[in-house]
């Protein structure tokens, strides 16, 4: 089952690189997720659209 396009909980975990809006995260399931966030979010749990795959990990946006 492909995960693109659905809605998932992602914990935000880190920023991606030394600087810009890109953080990681993981699912439920640990899927690594990478998406546009605020610093302040980290630790939280937020809901994320998949939108494509990029290596190992998806890329999505919070809605």
């Amino acid at each position: 089952m492909s995960l693109l396009g659905q809605e998932l909980d992602v914990l935000v975990e880190q920023r991606v690189g030394e600087e810009g809006s890109l953080y990681e995260g993981l699912t439920g399931n640990y899927v690594r997720v990478i998406f546009p966030a605020r610093e302040e979010l980290r630790g939280e749990v937020v809901r994320v659209k998949m939108s494509e795959l990029a290596g190992t990990a998806l890329k999505g946006n919070m809605i």
